[in-house]
């Protein structure tokens, strides 16, 4: 797993299209990105557009440092 520390739109489009180097997108950001994402990736994309977001927290977390 690794996090791309830019807002370059640029490199999302070159990002998006790079199946030899990347196996999965996990997009974060407004419903506009999600969905240009969506739209234009060629490789596989971990989405949501809209709705209830869940956590789950292991049974051994300590819940007040998970919230």
């Amino acid at each position: 797993m690794q996090v791309i520390n830019t807002t370059d739109r640029a490199a999302v489009g070159a990002l998006i299209t790079m199946p030899k180097f990347v196996d999965v997108i996990v997009p974060r950001g407004g419903k506009g990105l999600i969905e240009r994402i969506s739209q234009e990736a060629r490789v596989p994309v971990i989405k949501h557009l809209d709705g209830v977001c869940h956590v789950y927290i292991d049974d051994e977390a300590d819940p007040e440092k998970a919230i």
